[in-house]
């Protein structure tokens, strides 16, 4: 296959899940509006989203027989490191990881810095490969790269490449309706895991309870998998929402969205929060740190009081303004695509 030689080779896995598409396929699309001659190797059976078949391998290739690249992109673990050396030494080609999670960095946790998992057998494993080879890694937020340089992996170079902005869903005609209550939003499809900081949440609206006037005005609504919120306000079940348009209302009808993620590359629902209009009050253990500036978008906080603090400040005082052009320097379909191509440039000029 050599007559089929590319600048980047995208090995991948699910591109979308359901209704949503995956970061996977994000990257996808960011790399086909760029001009370097690209080539994906899915490894996934079928996908709803728009694809350029062009691009795209036979599913079930070979490995030994795939195309000569000169950049070798991954996303995940979907390929044992022994595998991606071989391609790697075999076309001489630079090895680069999108960290979408975590996981690079952890041992057997895809968010190390939360369960100190840094150390250990399959961290040494997949630091020789990058060792082995030209690499780089790829950091989506200030929250991530901070995490690549407390890892085992701070030798490796890095570029922070977030995830663009118009990507997230926002329904325009929707008109935000009257409500007789504030609207606090609270959701995770993962309810349980303490990374989602259920916990915080709960011991937040308690310190919130003390600070309102009246408890009645405030309601509580959450969306994702069923969970029981302990806390005295009044709270509705929204359930699972995979409709982006009906989520994009969700979002919109809120007052204020409540982010007690512990660690995250991302969540999409800081982008999807922001991206429709509502503020939010976020830890600083998330890509939430790149978007809020004091105010501006809401704010970082350090502690559950003052989380609630902050949420009185949104709710009852306006105390807060929304400015997206402040998240779009930073994540902008243009400032993603430039940096994707100053990148890659670097890497393809060596």
């Amino acid at each position: 296959m050599s007559n089929n030689k590319c600048d980047i080779l995208y090995i991948s896995d699910t591109f979308d899940y359901g209704k949503s598409v995956s970061g996977n396929y994000i990257i996808y699309k960011v790399l086909s509006e760029t001009k370097f001659n690209i080539k994906v190797l899915p490894l996934f059976k079928s996908t709803n989203q728009k694809i350029d078949n062009s691009h795209f391998l036979p599913k079930g290739l070979d490995l030994n027989n795939l195309p000569e690249h000169d950049i070798l992109l991954v996303s995940g673990d979907d390929l044992h490191p022994s595998v991606l050396e071989s391609i790697c030494k075999k076309h001489n080609s630079t090895l680069v990881c999108v960290t979408m999670t975590h996981w690079m960095y952890g041992n057997t946790s895809p968010y190390p810095e939360l369960d100190n998992d840094f150390e250990g057998n399959n961290v040494d494993n997949k630091l020789k490969l990058y060792n082995s080879v030209k690499s780089y890694m790829i950091t989506t937020s200030t929250h991530s790269s901070n995490v690549h340089k407390m890892s085992k992996f701070s030798n490796i170079p890095f570029e922070q490449i977030p995830f663009p902005f118009e990507e997230i869903d926002s329904n325009s005609d929707f008109e935000k309706p009257h409500n007789n209550k504030k609207i606090i939003l609270w959701g995770t499809t993962q309810p349980q895991s303490k990374r989602k900081g259920k916990d915080y949440f709960e011991n937040t609206l308690k310190w919130l309870y003390e600070l309102v006037d009246n408890p009645n005005d405030i309601l509580i609504q959450t969306i994702g998998p069923k969970s029981v919120i302990d806390t005295k306000f009044e709270v509705e079940y929204l359930g699972r929402i995979p409709n982006r348009m009906e989520l994009s209302n969700v979002y919109k009808t809120a007052d204020v969205f409540a982010l007690t993620t512990l660690a995250d590359a991302g969540p999409m629902m800081a982008t999807e929060c922001i991206r429709n209009g509502t503020p939010l009050v976020s830890y600083s253990t998330n890509i939430s740190y790149d978007y809020i500036d004091g105010g501006k978008n809401g704010y970082i906080v350090e502690g559950s009081e003052e989380f609630a603090e902050k949420l009185y400040e949104i709710l009852f005082n306006n105390n807060f303004h929304m400015d997206l052009e402040y998240v779009k320097k930073f994540n902008s379909q243009n400032v993603v695509q430039k940096k994707y191509e100053q990148f890659f440039n670097k890497l393809l000029n060596n």
